[in-house]
């Protein structure tokens, strides 16, 4: 099966090598043939803007789409990017591309601040990814389009072991980070058949 991920720095891989990227790891774990449209600073507006010329004219058979952070930064609203990704999924459907939903992980909020400046409110950002988590459960489940839960994979892995480095800066994940990232992945896409 060829999957195609969409996505931010978080798919792209930020600072670190690309094969340490979740994307790059979950090729080299499983049978599947992984393509990796991360753009650093994307937006969902973005990913719905590029659909056809870096997913569709792949033809793939399931597509990962994870955005929405840098949306929040720039102070996008939750609504707009709902509609960007509501219409990517519906896209997909109409194309015959399993879509799944990636929830973007939270930012580190003291690390956040030194590396990218108090211009930003973390805070604010983090409470919105959680409202944007709840409605992705709910589109997902009304639309039959899986969600995959990166944050709730990324912050139960900090809390069990809080003292090893999973952030590079307060937003991006260090290539221990994105083993989680892959390990999070669906049984289903991310084992082999063996």
């Amino acid at each position: 099966m060829k999957i195609v991920c969409m996505g931010d720095s978080l798919t792209k891989g930020y600072k670190i090598k690309k094969k340490e990227s979740w994307v790059a790891l979950a090729d080299a774990s499983s049978d599947h043939n992984w393509i990796n449209q991360g753009i650093l600073g994307d937006s969902t507006a973005g990913l719905l803007s590029r659909l056809e010329r870096d997913c569709f004219s792949h033809d793939p058979q399931a597509a990962i789409f994870m955005a929405g952070t840098n949306d929040l930064i720039q102070g996008v609203s939750l609504p707009v990017i709902q509609s960007n990704m509501a219409c990517i999924v519906h896209h997909c459907h109409h194309f015959n591309v399993s879509p799944y939903l990636g929830i973007p992980i939270l930012a580190d909020l003291d690390s956040a601040t030194i590396h990218w400046g108090n211009h930003i409110d973390f805070e604010s950002v983090n409470c919105q990814l959680l409202d944007y988590r709840s409605w992705l459960f709910r589109f997902g489940e009304q639309f039959s389009c899986p969600v995959i839960d990166f944050q709730r994979g990324f912050s139960d892995a900090i809390a069990a072991a809080p003292d090893k480095k999973w952030y590079l800066d307060g937003l991006h994940p260090t290539a221990l980070g994105n083993e989680i990232l892959a390990k999070t992945l669906p049984n289903k896409l991310y084992k082999t058949s063996s």
